[in-house]
């Protein structure tokens, strides 16, 4: 969770105690390569953060799907307008 930490850092120190809630509300989850975090028509729950490799976002289709967009490491990633909304999303990222 030390990426998380630097991330937040990067914009403002953080006391131990701010550090201890923000932590409080992350829970680690790996992923095999060609994993689906979101499922087109899924709705998103969870905000993620990337430790290492890459998140691709795409539309499927028969095949492979359209890609439209990456996220990488030490970024946060979510299908955003379904977890905003709390609506199906009409898209599926994975990694």
């Amino acid at each position: 969770m030390g990426y998380i930490r630097e991330y937040y850092e990067q914009i403002v120190k953080l006391q131990e105690s701010e550090w201890a809630f923000i932590a409080g509300h992350f829970q680690r989850k790996i992923y095999a390569k060609n994993d689906i975090i979101t499922q087109q028509g899924d709705t998103e729950k969870h905000l993620s953060f990337i430790e290492s490799g890459l998140v691709r976002f795409y539309i499927p289709d028969d095949e492979h799907g359209y890609t439209f967009s990456f996220s990488f490491e030490k970024e946060f990633t979510c299908a955003y307008d379904s977890f905003l909304t709390q609506t199906p999303s009409e898209k599926a990222h994975g990694i």
